[in-house]
């Protein structure tokens, strides 16, 4: 039997890259359990397995790693629930059930919400966090305002208001319902976020005319 060939080793980029990546996920874990505030750079980098001398090699400091965590990681991962409920409304689904499908989703994104949270707690009392803040929300609301206004067109509909005042509002119920169920899940069912949505969805919608 042929010998196995020794594992290629990796160029600095690539060991560079792994490290960051490694970083990231150790981060996420422990802004999560331990929040902004709680958490300190030494127990990100030896949740990770390096030194804290990688955190500042990759990243300008705790604050600068939380941001790029949330606009590399959470944020991608929140697009990729809006576009599985967008999709479910270009398949034919009625705004109630692509509300079902995309609250089931956001069920598996407790951290990610969790990180968002702290992300606003920060904004509003740091001007630059406030402009990070705001600039991830103008991305976020011109995604989910094309969504908004596409389910309106398929249903021959038009939004009685401009789609991004319509977005921001569903950012904020989103938002809002997370927080609610984080303390206390009894009090924000399923259900009753998914009729919410449909609901504002319907309610922000006219016939043409």
């Amino acid at each position: 039997m042929a010998a196995a060939k020794p594992a290629r080793r990796l160029r600095r980029e690539e060991r560079r890259e792994l490290t960051r990546a490694q970083l990231l996920d150790a981060a996420e874990r422990v802004f999560a359990r331990e929040g902004l505030r709680g958490a300190s750079i030494e127990t990100i980098a030896e949740e990770a397995g390096y030194s804290h001398g990688a955190i500042y090699s990759n990243f300008k400091g705790k604050e600068d790693l939380f941001l790029v965590l949330v606009e590399e990681r959470i944020d991608a991962r929140l697009a990729q629930v809006y576009a599985a409920a967008d999709d479910e409304l270009s398949r034919g689904s009625e705004p109630l059930e692509a509300a079902r499908r995309y609250v089931s989703i956001l069920q598996h994104e407790r951290d990610a919400v969790l990180l968002l949270v702290d992300f606003w707690n920060q904004a509003v009392r740091d001007p630059a966090a406030a402009a990070k803040f705001a600039e991830r929300h103008a991305r976020m609301r011109t995604l989910i305002g094309r969504m908004v206004e596409g389910v309106a067109h398929d249903a021959g509909l038009e939004l009685a208001l401009p789609r991004d005042q319509v977005a921001t509002a569903l950012i904020a119920l989103t938002n809002g319902f997370a927080i609610e169920r984080l303390a206390d899940p009894d009090a924000a069912p399923d259900e009753f976020f998914a009729h919410a949505i449909a609901a504002l969805v319907r309610g922000f919608s006219s016939q043409p005319g």
